[in-house]
């Protein structure tokens, strides 16, 4: 109505009052307006809304709008408003920053620890292959070596145990070709080297013991004393024996055979004890002394060690640090046995003249050993014999004419020991069938004789490193087959030897 109407004509008066304002005194040299900055004016319309409306951050769409050339300046509302917004908005985006950073500082915790851990793992597998590395140059330092001494207690592994508590019964005999588990690998009980006075295991092995000892008695294979002394190779043979489960199988001679092998393992200390486990974790093969026929036992040859009939034609075991001496009951195998090769071993006493029995024998290596003593002169009854190696032991005296007039003989090596005295004149007896002769590196005296010469199968002969007279007989340089000659050159004056002693090289062979 009438306040509207008001309203109405105070605005138009204002605005033509300004208008002829800037008409009147607008000027060339002042033609820019006035401008004249006011505040947001309330008119009576505006101040009832106001009341019926709540306050609000917006302006108001009733607002008159501002006078044409005038610039709106926001009121203090607007401006308190406005800065309570951008608080606000700032209040809110705070937290979310504060929770980003804590969630990077938390990632970077994360991956600290997992590099941590990851540098712990990995020590530790470090640490654990150096140990196990220590523990396999452990074991490997206690496995048996070809250079220990004399004091050194480590046995001939290979060979099974015989010693087991005798209260254990034998385990049944497994088909040839493929060895038993022994008495020893039924358990892990502490063994002992002596066994008991008589054998125990019962009515049956009783009456085997009883049977084997008076087999034995019969054929003077055992003394009769032989039960007093129960730490004896031979007793201690008898009382395995008798306990084998198919004793009651084997012929005499088969019975013989396995005591004749029984008491070489005892005798060499091969059949000192050592549990199943020590010895398979030595990776040691099956051996003697098993309840299983023995032809399947341990051999260091690729050939079989019987003939077709069982019976034994070779022992061959070398370089295992068998120790002991050899036992004078090999000479029950006289029947079969051709070859004997036990070099590169521990063996200690004198060779037993009771070797001369084996009259099958073709092959005697038993180099590289501790052997002492005299050559036994009953060798010189091996008139089958091919091969005799007596190389680098500790054999003294001379060289007895007996082995000297083997006449089936090929290869001689007595080189490397501590022989004196001459070389036998009955060398020469050998002239059709040696090939190599190898005498250096002992004591031997006088004048190398020229029945040397009559060797003409020769291809080596080494004679240096002794104490020889006068020089070589010329006519050696004639043997025609002669491919290695090694002498004292300034002693000797040797004009068609192929090295000197003092610069030889060449390694003796006992093969022809």
């Amino acid at each position: 109505g009438i306040e509207d109407d008001v309203s109405t004509i105070a605005n138009d008066t204002v605005n033509e009052t300004t208008k002829a304002f800037f008409t009147s005194h607008g000027t060339k040299g002042a033609s820019q307006p006035r401008i004249r900055l006011f505040k947001e004016y309330n008119t009576p319309e505006k101040h009832r809304k106001n009341k019926k409306s709540e306050s609000s951050t917006e302006d108001d769409e009733t607002a008159p709008e501002t006078p044409p050339g005038m610039i709106r300046v926001p009121g203090r509302q607007s401006s308190t408003k406005n800065l309570a917004q951008e608080q606000e908005q700032q209040g809110q985006e705070r937290p979310k920053e504060s929770a980003k950073a804590a969630k990077v500082s938390r990632s970077k915790r994360v991956y600290i620890v997992a590099g941590a851990l990851a540098v712990i793992l990995f020590a530790s597998i470090i640490a654990l292959g150096v140990a196990l590395a220590g523990m396999r140059d452990s074991d490997e330092s206690s496995s048996p070596s070809y250079t220990m001494e004399d004091g050194d207690t480590d046995l001939f592994d290979i060979w099974p145990d015989l010693d087991a508590p005798m209260d254990e019964s034998p385990t049944t005999e497994s088909p040839a070709g493929s060895p038993s588990q022994g008495p020893a690998d039924q358990g892990e009980s502490t063994p002992t080297n002596k066994p008991p006075d008589t054998p125990s295991g019962g009515e049956d092995t009783g009456a085997a013991y009883e049977e084997l000892l008076s087999l034995l008695l019969g054929r003077g294979i055992v003394s009769p004393d032989i039960e007093n002394d129960p730490d004896t190779p031979q007793y201690q043979s008898l009382v395995w024996l008798s306990r084998d489960p198919n004793y009651d199988d084997y012929t005499e001679d088969r019975i013989v055979q396995r005591y004749a092998l029984a008491v070489l393992a005892h005798s060499t200390g091969a059949a000192e004890q050592l549990s199943s486990r020590e010895r398979k974790r030595r990776g040691l093969l099956d051996g003697w002394l098993e309840y299983s026929d023995e032809c399947t036992w341990y051999t260091s040859s690729s050939s079989d060690v019987c003939d077709e009939s069982g019976r034994y034609v070779t022992i061959d075991i070398q370089d295992w640090n068998l120790g002991g001496s050899l036992p004078p009951e090999l000479a029950l195998l006289s029947d079969s046995l051709r070859n004997l090769v036990l070099n590169g071993n521990r063996l200690r006493s004198f060779i037993p003249p009771e070797l001369g029995s084996l009259s099958l024998l073709e092959t005697l290596r038993l180099s590289q050993n501790r052997f002492d003593g005299r050559i036994a002169t009953h060798l010189g009854l091996l008139n089958n014999l091919e091969i005799l190696d007596l190389g680098f032991n500790q054999l003294t005296g001379t060289i007895a004419t007996e082995v000297a007039g083997l006449q089936s003989l090929v290869v001689l090596n007595l080189n490397n020991n501590e022989l004196r005295g001459t070389i036998p004149p009955e060398i020469s007896n050998l002239g059709d069938t040696l090939v190599h002769l190898a005498l250096n590196d002992n004591s031997l005296t006088g004048d190398i004789p020229n029945e040397i010469t009559d060797l003409n199968n020769l291809q080596t002969l080494t004679l240096g490193n002794n104490d020889f007279d006068g020089d070589m007989p010329r006519n050696i340089c004639r043997l025609r087959e002669l491919e290695v000659l090694s002498l004292d050159c300034e002693a000797q004056g040797c004009q068609c030897c192929t090295e000197c002693a003092e610069e030889s090289t060449t390694e003796v062979t006992s093969e022809p």
